[in-house]
């Protein structure tokens, strides 16, 4: 195993973001960037797919392709041409307009390549005045703001679908994560949602990858924060022990002496892993989906800096389990 692909803090195994131009890639598919709304897209359509019962040799025959080059748009591997994905969301269901919409983002689209230069990536330019952060320097295509009228499906659909997830939190707790009771809570104070109210089919249908890995980093405030009633609030924080008590979810409590070393992170921020590639998401009045920027460094340097800062898996999950006592002794629990 080489030092480029060893597991990190969040026990994800890094690909190089961007690979440097002198690297020799051993498979050129696996190092080919891939822009957030064509990962999204490819996720979108093989929900639609399946939810429909369709097979891939149905998709390729709608599409003109080849089954193989279908399989590929749906896990992000080649870009996804426009009219063949405006054809096949139509084609299983998805509303014309909301074809159109994602078919318009598409970088191909516009005519213009993923492939950036050294400045677009962040890297050093003699030309341009240092920055301290290097937060600055983002490609065209490297961040894409979901404003269609399923965007808050497709990021529900996301974090089903990721194999690893690393959600880092200040205020709510992540989809997949709830209880109803806290689920219904929210509407009453947070304005951005980041699961539908009402699933569609095809999310409904969606199962969540079976050897999902995840770990939820609290920002310590959120375990005393009156979120929602005291005993809703007590039942949310036992829900995640019994998550963690049987495998399903790593527990990390970012001590309020900590919170400096998240610089980057503000809100809510989630790293994903999607077909073996890295994503940064969240949900802020709609969802938002970045990678390969300079600014999706400093998020991953956040994320680091904040896991190691952060109480250890027992050690939260005896915060968690004090501060849910402490819930429920609260008045009107």
């Amino acid at each position: 195993m080489t030092a480029d692909n060893r597991p990190d803090r969040f026990g994800l195994t890094r690909t190089p973001m961007p690979p440097s131009p002198t690297s020799a890639p051993t498979r050129a598919i696996e190092q080919a960037p891939r822009a957030p709304v064509e990962i999204v897209a490819g996720i979108y359509l093989r929900a639609l797919r399946e939810a429909a019962d369709g097979m891939l040799d149905q998709a390729a025959s709608v599409a003109r392709a080849s089954i193989s080059a279908v399989s590929r748009w749906e896990r992000a591997e080649s870009p996804i041409p426009g009219p063949a994905l405006e054809v096949l969301l139509t084609h299983w269901g998805a509303d014309p307009e909301e074809a159109r919409y994602l078919r318009r983002h598409l970088p191909a689209s516009r005519g213009l390549h993923i492939a950036r230069n050294s400045r677009d990536h962040g890297q050093p330019d003699d030309r341009v005045p240092p920055d301290p952060w290097d937060v600055v320097h983002r490609g065209p295509w490297d961040k894409w703001v979901d404003v269609g009228v399923e965007a808050v499906a497709r990021y529900a659909a996301l974090t089903r679908v990721a194999s690893q997830a690393v959600y880092f939190t200040t205020q709510r707790i992540p989809p997949g994560l709830r209880t109803a009771e806290y689920r219904a809570a929210l509407a009453h104070w947070a304005p951005d949602p980041d699961e539908p109210a009402v699933k569609p089919r095809w999310l409904a249908e969606l199962r969540r990858t079976a050897s999902q890995r995840r770990t939820l980093l609290l920002d310590d405030s959120v375990l005393h924060r009156p979120s929602a009633a005291p005993d809703i609030t007590a039942g949310q924080l036992r829900h995640l022990l019994g998550l963690a008590d049987v495998g399903a979810l790593t527990l990390r409590v970012l001590p309020r002496s900590a919170k400096t070393s998240a610089l980057h992170l503000v809100g809510e921020v989630a790293a994903f892993t999607v077909h073996d590639r890295h994503l940064y998401a969240g949900a802020a009045e709609a969802p938002w989906y970045e990678n390969r920027s300079a600014h999706a460094r400093a998020l991953q340097a956040g994320l680091d800096q904040a896991l190691a800062d952060a109480a250890s898996h027992v050690e939260s999950c005896a915060l968690i389990q004090e501060a849910a006592y402490w819930w429920s002794r609260r008045p009107g629990s």
